[in-house]
């Protein structure tokens, strides 16, 4: 979705050198399956060289409906790529227990209840991954999973990716 907006900008998408060449847009993290994005970092290859301005400008006319351009770098062509600076992400996992929140001690340190309804059992956890040594962010169905409750979840959103040093 996003590389075709970024062609129908107008922007010189630069492609792989595969026998089936792909375009050269990677997202920073994967998503897990059934997760949207609230905020994500995109990495752009482009073919030629192009001021930031007009890149902003193309992209800002190019994105599709619903997503803007927050921030826009520019990279010089030797620097580690995107995906190996990912530090961490945090999703919002919205889920439903039909009973009482998870009991704060019961969570595992990357999961806190964020809001929680009695009533309805419907409850916001905020989930957050660092990477860890074998280089793994670690996936938000399997952080709920680990709490002592008996939660489904209902929706899954990642809401910030972090970068080493920033």
């Amino acid at each position: 979705m996003l590389v075709g907006g970024f062609a129908a900008a107008g922007l010189p998408i630069a492609l792989s050198g595969a026998a089936r060449p792909k375009p050269r847009v990677a997202s920073a993290a994967p998503l897990p399956r059934g997760a949207t994005a609230e905020a994500d970092l995109v990495e752009l290859f482009l073919a030629e060289r192009l001021p930031v301005d007009e890149v902003r400008r193309k992209v800002a006319v190019g994105l599709p409906e619903g997503m803007r351009l927050v921030m826009l770098e520019d990279e010089w062509i030797g620097a580690p790529s995107l995906a190996s600076r990912v530090a961490a992400v945090v999703y919002r996992v919205d889920v439903w227990a039909g009973g009482p929140a998870p009991a704060p001690g019961s969570a595992s340190p990357t999961v806190r209840v964020v809001e929680w309804d009695e009533e309805t059992g419907r409850g916001t956890l905020a989930v957050r991954f660092e990477r860890d040594a074998s280089g793994r962010l670690g996936r938000p169905d399997e952080a709920v999973s680990s709490l002592t409750a008996d939660l489904r979840i209902v929706s899954v959103a990642r809401i910030s990716v972090e970068l080493a040093g920033e």
